[in-house]
């Protein structure tokens, strides 16, 4: 193993709230019903195309990317980071760190600066199609010069595990299955792949 692939959102920051607010707020700008705690959980993580689709009657997917880098940043007050050092940590061990999220470039670029997380790489909506394809992940790894069996990635949706599988990536699944599975990041670290970097070589 020589990369660790981060999804942003829900694993590295929590933005839920941030997203929900923003979303309806979004909502009530094009005249699209509210949308309720239920479906916006059911459908977190998904990229913009589906949103357009899901939330606002088919709205053009740029005209709502734009909405959204007018709208988000008026919520990311409301982004906390559980675990801060964990990037520094990983690389510490000396694997490189990347970030592969469906959430648009702008938006990531700022989301992880008020976090304060620094990664190597960041592939973001926009790059490549949004996850479960394999796109953005794909582009990770050239980025980084690396293979798939040199990379894990970290994820806590269907998409992240869609994503991984059609890329021939091991998934770490945060609160689900995967390759390994952790109920939040924080737990990263005590995996057995993670104890001691000699043994990294190994895998």
């Amino acid at each position: 193993m020589r990369a660790v692939l981060f999804d942003m959102d829900g694993v590295l920051i929590h933005s839920e709230e941030a997203w929900f607010a923003a979303m309806n707020e979004v909502a009530v700008q094009v005249g699209s019903p509210l949308i309720p705690r239920e479906v916006f959980d059911a459908c977190w993580g998904q990229g913009v195309e589906e949103d357009a689709r899901d939330h606002y009657g088919g709205l053009d997917p740029a005209h709502l990317e734009l909405l959204y880098a007018e709208t988000v940043p008026r919520h990311l007050h409301h982004l906390t980071v559980p675990h801060p050092l964990i990037l520094d940590q990983v690389r510490s061990l000396g694997l490189r760190v990347a970030v592969v999220t469906n959430t648009p470039q702008p938006l990531a670029d700022l989301s992880l600066s008020l976090a304060g997380l620094r990664a190597e790489v960041v592939c973001a909506a926009g790059d490549a199609p949004a996850k479960p394809d394999p796109g953005l992940l794909r582009l990770a790894m050239r980025r980084l010069e690396l293979r798939p069996d040199q990379v894990v990635m970290v994820g806590d949706s269907p998409s992240d595990a869609g994503a991984a599988q059609a890329a021939g990536v091991r998934l770490i699944g945060v609160g689900q299955p995967g390759w390994r599975s952790i109920p939040d990041v924080g737990h990263l670290l005590g995996l057995d792949v993670f104890d001691a970097p000699p043994r990294l070589q190994g895998h």
